[in-house]
């Protein structure tokens, strides 16, 4: 039986392009060589598709913390780990796990239905929504499901914001965030309302929208969710 191909697809555009860079590194370190014949593939900073000896040398070079290194025992040159070229024919599946704008977004998952090639994970749509945190409150509210209370604030609303906030009722802590950006680049965990103004001007660095959200004291809990028609 003939292996399936997997395109680990990581870096891209985004600021959280090292994020990526080392969550590719440890999805294709925990694909099993005998199932899957594995093609780690990088886009640059600059949007341009590496080669696949680029891509190799970017996935295993670098600082990276300590739980997300490679055993002592797997060498660059594991082919399971870094296969020099795909050869001829095309990808069965693409892992796409390029964080951010451009990754999470919506827009690669339309460039890959538009190739016609399966990938993991969201579709064209559910990506764009859960990417932008003010639009996918919006539908939260409109379909009755609870969520965090929160402020939408542009660039010309800042001197503003404080009010605004302070009239829903919202106190602190709080956490201001990019709207349509990641979760670990331009967020700020606000104590004081004089730290309100620069935790804005951080988020607004990296969207146009940033989210002011109330902070709730409570246990956070993740859930993994498989599958299409049939979850």
């Amino acid at each position: 039986m003939s292996r399936l191909r997997v395109v680990v697809l990581f870096g891209g555009r985004s600021v959280e392009r090292e994020v990526s860079r080392i969550s590719a590194r440890t999805i294709v370190g925990a694909l099993d060589p005998a199932r899957y014949e594995v093609f780690p593939l990088a886009i640059a900073e600059n949007g341009r598709f590496l080669t696949a000896e680029a891509s190799a040398g970017l996935l295993t070079s670098g600082p990276a913390p300590a739980k997300y290194r490679l055993p002592e025992k797997t060498s660059p040159g594991d082919q399971a780990l870094v296969p020099s070229e795909m050869g001829p024919g095309r990808a069965d599946v693409v892992f796409p796990i390029i964080h951010g704008t451009t990754g999470e977004d919506g827009a690669l998952q339309g460039f890959l239905e538009l190739l016609d090639i399966p990938y993991v994970g969201a579709g064209v749509t559910a990506s764009a929504i859960g990417m932008d945190k003010a639009v996918f409150k919006a539908l939260l509210r409109d379909a009755g499901l609870p969520t965090p209370r929160a402020v939408v604030v542009t660039a010309a609303q800042v001197a503003k914001a404080r009010g605004r906030v302070e009239a829903l009722g919202i106190r602190l802590p709080l956490f201001v965030k990019p709207s349509a950006g990641g979760s670990s680049v331009g967020v700020s965990k606000v104590k004081t309302w004089g730290a309100l103004a620069s935790a804005l001007d951080l988020a607004l660095g990296y969207d146009e929208r940033a989210l002011v959200e109330e902070g709730i004291d409570a246990r956070e809990l993740e859930c993994a969710v498989l599958g299409n028609s049939e979850p």
